[in-house]
């Protein structure tokens, strides 16, 4: 019995020494996990840090390139009266120069599409004006339309104010030589129109009497009177008469010198005799087109019905041709300042008649 007690105890005492060193073992086994983990915790810190350290390096180096390449960009610009020397074959120099005025004139906002239309167009409009006032030559060819007889109405038909619409349209300035007894017959708003509209309104007589058969006196009075009649309704006094039949002689000089008159008849090369055409237009326009030159006076009558009809394609075919429109004073003056001279007889864009 005592030896099976021994042998018992022994087989405790093996049970327990293998528990206490399982236990030993475990222990031992997790003091090693925890080391294991704290050095990867700790290589993994160091990764970290080390991964820190070099983006916080990349971008300090970053930050001093593009201050280096803002500070390229915005150095000063040489005056423009310098000379700029640069290497064509550097291709990064270009790149820089190419940003910097990229960046100096591109605005902040898109520009208003309304805005830059305006501009071209004021662009073109002031274009347009710097043309027209050039002075007429060959090159640039000029004429002067005239219109005689007016205002005019026929019946119901209110011949001179259609013929502004189609000057108004066309955008073509002119000059008429009114006759007084038009104008006392009603017609002052019509007179009026064609003043405000830019047209150049010139004495043509009051009653269209033939000043080379009559006398002095009537002279006088016929161009006094249509003088005062326009200056009235108008506010401006005429410069320019044009006799009737455009006969002149030294006392119609004289007398126009006195009323500070010039004279101005037309150039017969391009003029159309359109009062020998009132039911055919088409001669009147064919005559214009094929004989008009630079700086012409073409005389026409707005009482005549053949020659509106047919002005919007006379106004085209000059046009076409390479005509600019003028009144007469503004096609005169352009021989030098003096221009229209009272007394003097021009019948074209050339010094008076002698």
């Amino acid at each position: 019995m005592k030896k099976n007690g021994k042998n018992i105890d022994n087989r405790n005492m093996h049970f327990n020494n293998a528990a206490h060193r399982h236990s030993a073992r475990r222990r031992k086994n997790k003091r090693t996990r925890l080391i294991i983990f704290s050095v990867l915790a700790l290589i993994l810190a160091a990764l970290l840090i080390a991964y820190g350290i070099r983006s916080a390096a990349n971008s300090s180096d970053t930050e001093t390139t593009t201050t280096e390449t803002v500070e390229t960009t915005t150095q000063e610009q040489p005056a423009d009266d310098e000379t700029i020397t640069q290497d064509p074959t550097d291709n990064e120099s270009d790149e820089i120069s190419d940003t910097q005025e990229t960046t100096e004139t591109e605005p902040e906002d898109a520009s208003d599409p309304e805005e830059t239309t305006e501009e071209a167009t004021e662009e073109t409009t002031a274009t347009d004006e710097t043309a027209a006032q050039a002075p007429p030559s060959d090159e640039s060819p000029v004429i002067a339309l005239t219109f005689d007889d007016g205002p005019a109405v026929d019946g119901e038909d209110q011949l001179t104010e259609r013929l502004l619409d189609i000057l108004a349209e066309e955008n073509v300035s002119a000059t008429f030589f009114v006759l007084g007894s038009q104008i006392d017959a009603g017609r002052e708003a019509t007179l009026l129109r064609t003043y405000q509209e830019g047209h150049e309104v010139a004495n043509h007589s009051y009653s269209h009497v033939i000043f080379t058969e009559t006398d002095e006196q009537r002279i006088r009075d016929e161009l006094t009177r249509t003088n005062e009649l326009i200056e009235n309704i108008t506010g401006q006094r005429p410069r320019l008469m044009r006799p009737p039949t455009g006969a002149y002689n030294t006392l119609v000089k004289d007398i126009s010198r006195e009323l500070d008159l010039a004279i101005v008849n037309w150039s017969w090369q391009s003029t159309p005799q359109d009062w020998n055409y009132h039911d055919n237009p088409e001669p009147i326009l064919e005559h214009v087109l094929e004989h008009a030159a630079n700086g012409h006076i073409v005389l026409l009558h707005d009482t005549n019905r053949a020659t509106l009809e047919i002005m919007p394609s006379m106004i085209a075919g000059l046009k076409e041709k390479g005509f600019r429109f003028m009144t007469v004073s503004e096609l005169l003056s352009y021989l030098d300042d003096d221009h229209p001279e009272a007394g003097a007889v021009y019948t074209h864009f050339a010094p008076p008649i002698e």
